[in-house]
């Protein structure tokens, strides 16, 4: 793979750039989900941008305490594990989900959590089938540990799954459950800038213009809409 190519910012974009923005991570290259040509493509539209990469480095103190976690005002202190200090204005800390399964009171001890905090889940009928849980419980999307990679496309491919086998619960229908399969393919759409970005779907490799026009403009917002309101699966799938 030639590396020749490095975009680093010209002397007119250096005098464009009104903010300086750091990225700090602790892998050895950023957007891990990606391949890594398209990790590296990534690196110089944000060069060119004047965005500084600080790869293999992790937050080991923020001051206040709690910046990045409401409305504040006035400067962090952020101190990175090789002694680096930085004062910055907006500190956005992006280290991961969550999820949200803290009034399961005992639920590890039932068997019902695993050990990052997600609901233990039959990964074929999204069905919570601990002893503990009772009957008609399911868990789909980043709570549930149904998808190793559990992705916006992967929590909408499970929603006619889960909903077909709550219905064969509550009807008692017969005949086979409903199974969901993950789409582990390299999935993952970034804007940068502008006009540029870097990503894949289902595996194939897409054009920077083409990520941009996909996803760049309104990042899908567009189809919040039938999501919430479930118009996504107004017919029997």
């Amino acid at each position: 793979m030639s590396r020749a190519w490095v975009g680093l910012p010209s002397a007119k974009a250096k005098s464009q750039i009104k903010v300086q923005i750091t990225i700090v991570t602790a892998s050895k290259r950023i957007l891990p989900g990606l391949r890594e040509s398209l990790s590296e493509k990534a690196e110089v539209y944000l060069a060119a941008l004047g965005v500084t990469i600080r790869k293999g480095v992790r937050v080991v103190k923020v001051t206040p305490e709690g910046a990045g976690e409401g409305d504040e005002h006035g400067v962090t202190e952020v101190v990175l594990s090789d002694g680096e200090t930085i004062q910055a204005d907006v500190y956005i800390p992006c280290v991961g989900v969550t999820p949200n399964t803290g009034f399961m009171t005992g639920g590890k001890e039932k068997g019902l959590l695993t050990g990052d905090g997600r609901v233990e889940t039959n990964a074929k009928t999204l069905r919570v089938d601990g002893a503990g849980a009772g009957a008609r419980i399911y868990a789909i999307g980043d709570a549930s540990n149904a998808a190793e990679k559990p992705g916006v496309h992967n929590t909408l491919s499970a929603v006619p799954v889960l909903v077909a086998n709550m219905k064969k619960d509550l009807i008692g229908g017969e005949g086979a459950d409903r199974e969901f399969e993950e789409d582990k393919r390299e999935t993952q759409l970034v804007p940068i800038g502008k006009s540029k970005g870097v990503g894949a779907m289902k595996g194939w490799w897409l054009p920077s213009l083409l990520v941009w026009a996909l996803k760049g403009r309104d990042y899908w917002l567009w189809t919040t809409g039938g999501v919430w309101s479930g118009k996504a699966w107004e017919k029997e799938q």
